[in-house]
């Protein structure tokens, strides 16, 4: 089977504890994305980035919690997750600056993380690339 450009759904599927910060256990700790693609010379190579959160950006809007992860490498890119207490379920937009890129929803941990990794990498988004 050759691999022709397309998405890696993949984030590591460990929740964010911090003893003293309860609250934030319904999020995870980072969020990786990936894609392939086959460049000009013709080569499979794999792109991927780390989004990490940033704590300071957690905010609790009643049943809504809502914490923002950044691109490692570059800060334009982030995404906003949202957990609904009431209905169990979260959701994510995937930002460029204030251009949204996509969104994913999911009431299942690892089901809402496929559909986040299915937004995949934003053309020019900066990541590390590596041979495929």
């Amino acid at each position: 089977m050759e691999i022709r450009n397309g998405s890696l759904y993949s984030f590591i599927p460990k929740k964010l504890e911090i003893e003293e910060r309860p609250e934030l256990n319904v999020f995870s700790y980072n969020v990786l994305i990936a894609m392939y693609r086959v460049n000009k010379e013709g080569k499979t190579e794999m792109g991927s980035v780390i989004y990490e959160p940033d704590l300071t950006t957690y905010r609790n809007y009643g049943e809504i919690q809502a914490l923002s992860y950044f691109n490692k490498y570059n800060h334009d890119y982030r995404l906003d997750i949202s957990y609904n207490t009431e209905e169990k379920s979260y959701r994510c937009d995937k930002f460029k600056g204030e251009e949204n890129l996509g969104i994913a929803v999911g009431k299942e941990w690892h089901q809402f993380f496929i559909h986040v990794g299915i937004i995949g990498l934003a053309n020019g988004e900066t990541c590390m690339f590596s041979p495929g």
